[in-house]
């Protein structure tokens, strides 16, 4: 039933109430587990699988909910983490601004004048890599693990994959990564985190678009009687074709995950035949519905997320190195300074290191826990080194208050570190006011006393903050500035 309400900002701050309610407990030091009742319980802390899963069940808060939740989801994909502190920094503005008279233009120009002072504070990150690792994972164990793991593949890639064997090992390996995931979530076989880890699997490149997957039939059925339910394809096609490999995938097992790399990215078609052995299969060669399992690679071991492809380990390191040097000789030859900068873009992606960190533990929901702390640890770690660290524990935002006009944001810029307090069972303990020695001065809520933050490893990745503001305040402003609302109250029923 389509329901139409003309006053929605009740139920909307209702809904926004809800996740924050549950999030709340997965931020800071002082952070506790959640429980995701799925067919395997899953065990977390971690702020944005906690929020993937929340729902209302009125479909109204629901929506303000999946609001919030593309904000923190945007946080985590841009920054790596801050997914928790998006949230919680949207429902404090949200709640000033809500079915109120607020100044939408002067909240935004101290959102700019906030941004601008957590760059101007931040630092180097080189000589805090590992405590804003350890904050990061919530251990200092992992910290240590993940700062070591990152610096030593410098510029290159840190993936996270689950083992059989207990215990966590970290391998190094050749690698290539392109800009290009999922055409759709549904084909990840671990929805949860909306990723696939696949190993040995066929793959096919080429040039074609495909518009109907009948042209493939014969194709896919070599590849199941070859043995396999899961093919790559690196290549382009028509969007009805991805509604056809989805009815596939559940009518026959199937997974066909389609890349999309259109045909004028040649040179990415290239580099990634290169990388997997697999030969390009180009439009004006061969039709599709003449291709067969020799028009095929395989691929040892690749990571597919919604935003990136990783393939891990190349094919044949010889033919790859030599690869390689060709393009280096081609650089020496190029004049234009555009073509030059995209080839050593284009080579240094080829000849970077990745570093694979596996998880093993007794049962599957132990392994997905930690699995998630060490995710988010390397990812803060490597926005840490993009945008420099700040000083950690709230103090940021709070030493900022004194330079924003309106009263919603003063009170915003406090939400971080009230819900520090909070969690840590701190309440009418903490005076933030204590911070007049210097902008790093603040408490400490792991040693319970005010001092440097910064000499004491209390640090935050200056990226995640600013993105986290940015993306909460963005998301606020959005929910309070709607009027009107139609909703189908049987879709929660659904799903």
């Amino acid at each position: 039933m389509i329901k139409i309400d003309y006053d929605p900002q009740v139920k909307l701050l209702s809904g926004t109430k809800k996740l924050y309610d549950i999030i709340k407990y997965t931020f800071g030091i002082s952070s506790k587990n959640i429980l995701i009742g799925l067919n395997t319980p899953h065990v977390t802390d971690d702020g944005i699988t906690v929020a993937k899963f929340t729902m209302a069940e009125d479909e109204l808060e629901n929506q303000a909910i999946k609001l919030l939740r593309e904000a923190s989801a945007n946080t985590n994909e841009e920054a790596g983490d801050g997914t928790s502190t998006a949230i919680i920094l949207a429902t404090k503005l949200f709640e000033l601004i809500s079915g109120k008279n607020y100044d939408r233009a002067g909240i935004l120009k101290d959102l700019d004048t906030v941004v601008a002072y957590i760059k101007k504070q931040s630092i180097d990150a080189k000589d805090y890599l590992e405590a804003v690792a350890t904050i990061a994972a919530k251990d200092p164990e992992i910290g240590k693990l993940v700062a070591e793991t990152v610096k030593t593949v410098r510029q290159g890639i840190v993936t996270v994959e689950r083992n059989s064997k207990i215990g966590i090992d970290v391998v190094t390996k050749s690698g290539y990564r392109i800009d290009h995931g999922f055409m759709s979530t549904i084909f990840a076989d671990d929805q949860l985190r909306a990723k696939s880890d696949i190993i040995d699997v066929p793959v096919l490149i080429t040039t074609h678009k495909i518009n109907n997957v009948l042209l493939i039939d014969g194709l896919l059925k070599q590849v199941i009687q070859g043995g396999s339910n899961n093919l790559i394809i690196f290549g382009d096609c028509e969007p009805k074709v991805l509604e056809q490999l989805v009815a596939l995938k559940f009518k026959s097992g199937i997974n066909i995950t389609l890349i999309k790399v259109p045909s004028y990215e040649l040179t990415t078609l290239e580099d990634i035949s290169v990388v997997t052995g697999a030969p390009i299969v180009h439009k004006e060669a061969k039709k599709l519905n003449e291709l067969s399992v020799i028009d095929l690679g395989t691929i040892r071991h690749i990571e597919i997320t919604s935003k990136t492809t990783t393939i891990i380990e190349n094919k044949n390191e010889i033919i790859f190195s030599q690869y390689v040097a060709k393009l280096q000789e081609e650089l020496k030859n190029m004049v234009d300074g555009f073509e030059k900068s995209e080839m050593k873009k284009r080579i240094a992606k080829l000849s970077c290191m990745i570093a694979v960190i596996k998880v093993g533990c007794v049962t599957e929901t132990e392994s997905s826990k930690l699995g998630d702390k060490i995710d988010d640890s390397v990812r803060a770690t490597q926005s840490a080194m993009e945008e420099g660290v700040i000083a950690g524990g709230g103090i940021t935002l709070i030493n900022a208050i004194e330079l924003v006009k309106t009263p919603e944001m003063k009170e915003v810029l406090k939400a971080q570190f009230e819900q520090l307090v909070e969690n840590g069972n701190r309440v009418d303990q903490v005076d933030p006011d204590r911070r007049h020695v210097h902008d790093n001065y603040g408490y400490n809520f792991k040693t319970r006393r005010f001092e440097d933050l910064l000499e004491a490893g209390v640090i935050d990745s200056a990226k995640v903050l600013r993105v986290a503001l940015q993306n909460g305040v963005t998301a606020a402003l959005t929910l309070a500035s709607i009027a009107g609302a139609v909703v189908n109250e049987a879709e929660i029923v659904k799903k």
